[in-house]
C-alpha cells in the first residue's frame, strides 16, 4: 500500500516551493484559514437568527445587495455601530459620498469611531483595504477589525478613467474585481477581519432570449461575479409595503432581508423588520417578534402576551414590551441576552467553536495556549 500521508506531503511541498507556502498551507494552514472567531450582530435580532449564527461572519466576506433606497447602507452602519461598541477597528470606505453625520450618530455610529477612506478607483479600494487589514493586525493581533465597502459600482478601474473618450475596454471593471477581490478575500481569512460589500443591483437584459411580458425582471450586480462568488454570506434587502397609517412618519417601510447565499447555517431564511430613516431598525419592534420566535413572548389574546424570562413571568401589553427591555439595559443589551439564549437553545450556532481545537490565530493566542 502507498503512503499515501508522504505522497501528499511531497506534492504540497512541490506546490509551495513553486508558487509560494500561502498557495499550500496544508490541514493545519487551511483550519486557521477557515476559522472564524467571532461575529458582529446586525443589531437586528430577527435577522442574526435568520443568518443561523450570532450575526456576520469575522474573516469572510459579506455582501449586502439591493436595488436604491432598500435600506443597504443603513443595515451596514448598523453593523458598524455594533462594531465600534465592540472595540473594533472600522473603516468605511464611501464611493458616493452619501453620509451625513448626523445620521449616523443617529444610527449609533459615531463618525469619531471609524476611519473614513475615499477611493478613486477600484485599485484604490482594493489597495486601501488590504492596507488597512494588514497594518491594523500588525499594530494589534487580537482586536476586531470591519471594513465596509459602500460601494464598489460608484468607482471604476483606472485604466478606465484615464482612457480618453471613445475608448472601449470591455468589462474592464468586472477583470479589475476578477484579479482583486480573491487578494482581499484572502486578506479577510488570513487576518480574521470582516469584510462587508454594499452593492446595488440592477435589471439585467437578457440577449438572444424572449420573455414574456408577464415574467418578473432579473437583477442582478455590477463589477463581475466575483463578489458573489467570494461572499460567505450574501442578504438582499428589499423593502416591503409601507404603512398607510404611518405614511407621514419616518418609521413607515417594512424591509425584507432574504438570505440568497450561506455558507455558516441554512440559506435562504427570511427576516423582516421596520426601517426608520432616522433611527434604523426599529429595535423593540424587531426584539419582540425575535423573542416570539425563541419562546420567550407567547400568546397574543385579546391583545395581552406573556413574556416568561429568568425570573420574570408577566402578562403584557404589546406597548409596555419596551419598558421591559429598558429594565435589561436597553435594547442592544437584551438583544445580546436573546442571542446567548438562543444559542444555548441550539437555535444558532455560536462562532470560535470547533468539534476540534482550532490552531493559534495569533500570537496572543499563542502565549495563551502555552
Amino acid at each position: 500500500m502507498p503512503d499515501l500521508g508522504l505522497i501528499r506531503e511531497r506534492a504540497r511541498a512541490r506546490v509551495a516551493k513553486e508558487f509560494g507556502a500561502a498557495k499550500a498551507p496544508g490541514t493545519e494552514g487551511l483550519k486557521s484559514l477557515g476559522f472564524i472567531p467571532s461575529g458582529i450582530s446586525t443589531q437586528s435580532l430577527q435577522l442574526d437568527l435568520a443568518i443561523g449564527r450570532p450575526g456576520i461572519p469575522v474573516g469572510r466576506m459579506t455582501q449586502v445587495i439591493g436595488r436604491d433606497g432598500h435600506g443597504k447602507s443603513t443595515l451596514a452602519m448598523h453593523i458598524a455601530a455594533e462594531a465600534i461598541s465592540m472595540g473594533a477597528c472600522v473603516a468605511i470606505q464611501d464611493a458616493e459620498g452619501a453620509y451625513e453625520a448626523w445620521r449616523l450618530r443617529k444610527l449609533g455610529a459615531d463618525p469619531e469611531g471609524f476611519e473614513p477612506l475615499v477611493p478613486e478607483c477600484l485599485e484604490d479600494m482594493h489597495g486601501m483595504t488590504e492596507a488597512f487589514i494588514q497594518e491594523t493586525r500588525k499594530a494589534d493581533p487580537d482586536i476586531p477589525i470591519l471594513v465596509i465597502l459602500d460601494t464598489p459600482d460608484g468607482v471604476h478601474a483606472k485604466a478606465a478613467m484615464d482612457a480618453e473618450v471613445g475608448v472601449s475596454l470591455p468589462a474592464i471593471d468586472s477583470r479589475c474585481n476578477g484579479v482583486m477581490v480573491p487578494r482581499i478575500a484572502n486578506f479577510a481569512a488570513r487576518y480574521k477581519a470582516a469584510l462587508v460589500v454594499v452593492q446595488q443591483i440592477n435589471p439585467v437584459f437578457a440577449s438572444g432570449g424572449w420573455k414574456p411580458a408577464y415574467a418578473e425582471k432579473e437583477y442582478d450586480t455590477k463589477g463581475g461575479e466575483s463578489w458573489k462568488f467570494r461572499a460567505s454570506l450574501r442578504m438582499q434587502v428589499k423593502r416591503g409595503k409601507t404603512d398607510e397609517a404611518k405614511k407621514q412618519e419616518s418609521s413607515a417601510i417594512n424591509t425584507k432581508v432574504v438570505n440568497l447565499k450561506n455558507k455558516l447555517a441554512a440559506p435562504f431564511r427570511v427576516a423582516e423588520y421596520q426601517l426608520n430613516y432616522e433611527f434604523g431598525i426599529d429595535k423593540y419592534e424587531d426584539l419582540f417578534e425575535g423573542c416570539k420566535k425563541l419562546k420567550v413572548i407567547s400568546g397574543g389574546g385579546g391583545g395581552r402576551y406573556r413574556f416568561k424570562y429568568r425570573k420574570m413571568d408577566e402578562s403584557i401589553y404589546r406597548k409596555e414590551f419596551p419598558e421591559i427591555v429598558n429594565q435589561f439595559g436597553g435594547p442592544d443589551k437584551f438583544r445580546r441576552r436573546m442571542l446567548k439564549k438562543a444559542v444555548r437553545m441550539e437555535f444558532i450556532r455560536a462562532y470560535g467553536i470547533w468539534d476540534e481545537q482550532p490552531p493559534a490565530e495569533s500570537d496572543a493566542e499563542k502565549e495563551a495556549e502555552a
